[in-house]
């Protein structure tokens, strides 16, 4: 994730990129009907 900060700042920032992998991975969990169990 930095990397792709330095590299392209203006459309991505910390908060952002982690909501889009949130986003990311409750899709998959959803479609593939993924429970994590601790």
């Amino acid at each position: 994730m930095p990397a792709l900060i330095k590299i392209s700042p203006k459309p991505y920032t910390e908060d952002k990129l982690l909501a889009d992998l949130k986003s990311a991975t409750d899709y998959y969990k959803d479609a593939f009907a993924i429970r994590c169990t601790q």
